[in-house]
């Protein structure tokens, strides 16, 4: 077993491994030749050393073209981590040769609404004006500590901390979740909504399963809604919610504008509320951790600005001085 470890791990290098993935990706040996710009005998004859080497077929061929067996799907599966891994660490490189220069990815958690940004950018890039930030979205319905441990997003905001090792956890702010209804909405007076209330309602939520409202609200009253309907954006959930095709449950601070507008209405979940707190983590191991935490330190400041300003249910600093963490 050792011995064929070792003479598998001579026969799969990176060219080597580039050659099984753009096969996997073309469906053919002649296509995936074509984009390598090698012969096709010299591509087939690396595919057979290495199923040689296995004592197992990387494809089968069929009528539609080469389709990755099992072991080959794995030995596919290999070749694209490495080769990202690879671009990250050339990514990493680079912005330590570089200082300041470099980019900083985010992941925020389940919305899309960013008329915050605007302001925490230009506060970021007053003291970092070398440095790009880039918002990921597609991470937030997918594991943000993974793709964090993983290098492929430099921060991620959530109101669930992670467990384990390997994060740096700042605390930033609390704040409320609000329900949202059309100005002309029967809830439009009340002071709170119970579970009840949402039993003859059409809810419209991000992600059911990652829903406080369902979590810590309706499944523990045993209240199951009208209807449910699960939006992605952020943004289309405000606009049927306007259009009095539904109420939601969201962040004050995010429907901000509308609020003040007076185009939605908010309406405390509870007679206690729906108290939430926010924290940045970033990687233990990031090699330019202060912009991460310089990031966080525009955003804090943004949104005590607009909590302060609106008068509504904003966001609230908490007792850690954000200033302390950043030194640490």
């Amino acid at each position: 077993m050792q011995q064929m470890a070792e003479s598998l791990a001579r026969q799969l290098t990176l060219p080597a491994l580039r050659a099984v993935a753009t096969v996997a990706d073309a469906g053919s040996v002649t296509a995936a030749a074509e984009r390598l710009e090698v012969t096709q005998p010299a591509l087939s004859y690396q595919i057979r050393r290495i199923e040689k080497t296995l004592g197992a077929e990387l494809f089968e061929r069929t009528r539609e073209g080469m389709v990755p067996t099992r072991i080959g799907a794995r030995v596919v599966r290999a070749a694209r981590n490495i080769e990202q891994e690879l671009l990250r660490a050339e990514h990493d490189v680079e912005r330590l040769l570089t200082g300041d220069r470099g980019l900083l990815r985010v992941s925020s958690e389940c919305f899309t609404a960013y008329h915050w940004l605007p302001d925490v950018l230009r506060a970021f890039r007053h003291e970092y004006p070398e440095v790009d930030v880039e918002i990921d979205v597609a991470t937030s319905s997918r594991r943000p500590f993974e793709t964090l441990k993983q290098g492929d997003v430099d921060l991620v905001l959530t109101t669930v901390p992670p467990v384990g090792s390997g994060f740096e956890t700042t605390p930033l702010f609390d704040d409320e979740i609000v329900a949202v209804v059309s100005p002309d909405h029967v809830f439009r007076s009340r002071r709170h909504l119970c579970a009840k209330d949402f039993a003859t309602e059409h809810v419209l939520v991000v992600r059911k399963e990652a829903s406080d409202l369902f979590n810590l609200v309706l499944r523990p009253a045993g209240v199951q809604p009208r209807n449910v309907t699960e939006v992605r954006v952020t943004e289309a959930i405000v606009e049927m919610v306007k259009a009095g095709l539904g109420i939601s449950v969201l962040a004050s601070w995010v429907v901000q504008p509308e609020l003040e507008s007076g185009e939605l209405v908010s309406v405390r979940v509870t007679r206690g509320g729906i108290q939430r707190s926010w924290y940045g983590v970033t990687r233990s191991n990031d090699p330019e951790p202060s912009h991460a935490l310089g990031f966080l330190s525009a955003l804090v400041g943004s949104l005590d600005a607009r909590g302060t300003d609106s008068g509504r249910r904003g966001p609230r600093r908490t007792a850690i001085s954000l200033a302390s963490d950043v030194g640490r």
